[in-house]
């Protein structure tokens, strides 16, 4: 056998086992379109696109989050890249329509906390805003729906961030007393959708989590988002 020969068939085993070990990976999602926990959507893991989503969360004014929004009206705003970012509300029960890009991921942010510095002065380490941010975000449930159908093991969609630059608004949805550049740390739960087809669909997500104060009520929402897919030119 040529050495020709014996490089072709030596090529051909690593492609077939490096298909094999790409299929393995993506076949441990237990959800269908969604991204396992452990892949880079796009080239960056889920840690990153939840800093992503921090990030873009509290540079947007009060008046644009779409935190605050009731009907949907808002759920463009400042949308840029392949993930197009869902948000929960303060609290309650919300029906919200959007328009978005089939071209579009989406990150479906189902429930979190972060801490910075501006919002903790009393915070001096990366280890203080984590457990800040770990405290804020005790869920009790979780609970994920994709056009009917109720997906598994939510909770394992879950991550805490390493400490990440962000640059908080004047006037942000919160009400954080100062704003600009700081530092902070998330904790989350939040899953990537690969991009829906063309046409109507409905997500719904909702969660309870523990009150920081042991005398006031726990946190909650529910949220229905109807969900329109249309071509990138529209």
């Amino acid at each position: 056998m040529s050495k020709e020969t014996i490089l072709t068939i030596n090529l051909f085993i690593l492609s077939f086992l490096a298909l094999f070990i790409i299929s393995s990976v993506w076949a441990d999602s237990i959800n269908p379109r969604v991204f396992p926990i452990d892949s880079k959507p796009y080239g960056m893991t889920y840690e990153q696109w939840d800093v992503k989503y921090w990030q873009w969360s509290v540079s947007l004014p009060k008046d644009m989050n779409p935190l605050g929004d009731k009907t949907g009206e808002k759920c463009a705003s400042g949308q840029s890249g392949p993930v197009w970012f869902l948000t929960g509300t303060s609290g309650g029960t919300v029906k919200r329509s959007c328009t978005i890009p089939s071209d579009k991921a989406i990150l479906i942010h189902v429930a979190g906390n972060s801490c910075s510095y501006i919002e903790n002065p009393n915070a001096k380490t990366e280890s203080d805003l984590r457990t800040c941010a770990i405290n804020g975000n005790q869920v009790t449930s979780i609970k994920v729906t994709v056009d009917g159908t109720e997906l598994k093991d939510v909770r394992k969609y879950h991550i805490t961030s390493h400490l990440y630059s962000e640059n908080i608004t004047k006037d942000d949805y919160w009400g954080i007393e100062g704003y600009g550049p700081t530092q902070a740390v998330s904790d989350s739960y939040l899953l990537l959708l690969e991009p829906m087809s063309s046409g109507n669909h409905i997500i719904t997500f909702s969660q309870s989590t523990l009150p920081l104060n042991p005398t006031a009520s726990a946190y909650t929402y529910d949220i229905t988002y109807l969900i329109r897919v249309v071509s990138p030119t529209g």
